[in-house]
């Protein structure tokens, strides 16, 4: 795509470049997706990267990854790097969002969002066992990408600005998300009667997959599960931080057997606690942390982060459950 690649920031080719660098390091015989994801991850001054890196993922995870799942094959001596047939895909997945958007560049942020588009790809692959949700980080690219688009890499140094948010700034559109997230639910839940919240159930986990009803019970515990966690945070020296069998729970506290507005009521009150709870956070409240079975050195903004993720994940399964069993 010669004319295309004209279009490419600085930034942009500087990330083909390192993720060239990537495969050739690892041995691999082509440039895969994979190698792409590195290089996004490396080029430290876009907003890939800056995304990448806010949303938890780690250079030598991924990297580790990238040579556990590559399909590249071994580079032979002296042989040329070509881009996988997926790379070649993402980029043309990066011009078509930088086309959708009005933009006339094509930036880091779009080859991230071509890479989420590939979702067999080994690069999705990477972010999933990374516990980091595609349409979650399409969502924070996009709350990034609200601030003034960077002027495109041909612009003279003098004039090049890119302004990224604040710290705060990233929490609170975090919250916002989740805050509006909660009437979403609300509308999706309200498209079915309770006889069918209740009959209606996942079939990816067939046949004792969660109901709809069930699905909007654990999201409902689950704020209040992580506020709680908040508070031992907040009141104790880093604590450790009980773990939950949600599928017990879901037995235990017979999620299946309780009215729908009920519990979508229960759900309501619990978010705004726990926003109103994490809004009053002061910066160095946000720093304290605690001990997760599971993921070790757990902070508050970990604990933001992963119910929006957790909001992501069971929106998707109650649509489907909701798709599935429709006519």
């Amino acid at each position: 795509m010669p004319n295309k690649m004209e279009r490419f920031t600085q930034r942009a080719r500087q990330v083909l470049m390192l993720a060239q660098q990537a495969a050739e390091q690892l041995q691999h015989g082509h440039i895969g997706t994979e190698h792409l994801l590195l290089g996004l991850l490396r080029e430290s001054g876009g907003v890939a990267g800056h995304v990448l890196r806010t949303m938890g993922l780690q250079e030598q995870s991924a990297e580790a990854l990238a040579r556990e799942l590559s399909h590249a094959g071994s580079l032979s001596t002296g042989s040329q790097l070509d881009l996988s047939d997926g790379t070649k895909k993402v980029l043309e997945l990066a011009v078509d969002e930088a086309r959708r958007m009005g933009h006339h560049y094509i930036g880091t942020e779009h080859l991230l969002l071509g890479v989420t588009r590939q979702s067999d790809s080994v690069a999705v692959e990477i972010l999933r066992r990374q516990n980091i949700e595609v349409n979650a980080l399409r969502q924070q690219i996009r709350q990034v990408m609200q601030q003034p688009p960077p002027e495109p890499a041909t612009a003279p140094p003098a004039q090049k600005q890119t302004t990224f948010p604040t710290p705060e700034q990233l929490r609170e559109r975090c919250l916002s998300i989740i805050e509006n997230t909660v009437k979403i639910y609300g509308h999706v839940i309200s498209t079915i009667t309770q006889e069918q919240a209740q009959t209606w159930r996942d079939q990816n986990d067939a046949p004792n997959g969660w109901t709809a009803l069930e699905v909007l019970g654990h999201v409902a515990d689950y704020d209040q599960i992580f506020y709680e966690r908040a508070l031992m945070i907040l009141e104790q020296e880093y604590p450790q931080l009980p773990d939950y069998d949600h599928n017990a729970l879901v037995v235990e506290r017979a999620y299946n057997q309780q009215d729908k507005a009920e519990v979508y009521a229960r759900l309501v009150e619990s978010r705004r606690r726990f926003v109103e709870l994490f809004r009053s956070l002061s910066i160095e409240q946000w720093k304290r942390a605690g001990v997760h079975a599971e993921r070790g050195h757990f902070t508050l903004w970990d604990a933001l982060m992963q119910v929006a993720t957790h909001d992501t994940r069971h929106l998707e399964q109650l649509t489907r459950i909701i798709a599935e069993a429709t006519p």
